[in-house]
């Protein structure tokens, strides 16, 4: 049988149903049957999901993709080079020279581009 996979939104909506079976009395074992999970599923989505909004959890998968995005980043960049040297990592001062050089031509550009539409202004 394969496997089903559920949205952060269908699990919490999931464990709100069982939240109500369980107060009508019904055991844990007959209510993740109505769900269609297994019991080991339910609480494994009650310690992930327990107690938390939707919005809550489409927010934590957003920032789950973003830590795979980094993690693999961080992974590009201590990999070795073919010629079998690592790249050398990027130093916090080097950092911000560059943020600052970027920020600078940034505020040029922007003055340059105010100072032609302020010249090409009719009137």
């Amino acid at each position: 049988m394969p496997r089903r996979v559920f949205k952060p939104e269908q699990i919490i909506n999931k464990l709100r149903e069982a939240e109500v079976l369980l107060s009508q009395g019904v055991t844990v074992g007959e209510s993740s049957r109505k769900l269609g999970v297994t019991e080991q599923t339910y609480y494994r989505w009650r310690r992930e999901y327990g107690g938390m909004r939707v919005d809550q959890a489409k927010r934590l998968q957003e920032l789950e993709k973003e830590n795979t995005r980094l993690k693999r980043l961080v992974a590009d960049i201590t990999a070795p080079t073919p010629s079998g040297t690592p790249l050398t990592p990027v130093t916090p001062t080097s950092t911000w020279i560059h943020l600052r050089e970027a920020v600078i031509l940034l505020f040029i550009g922007i003055s340059l581009l105010i100072a032609l539409l302020w010249v090409k202004r009719p009137g």
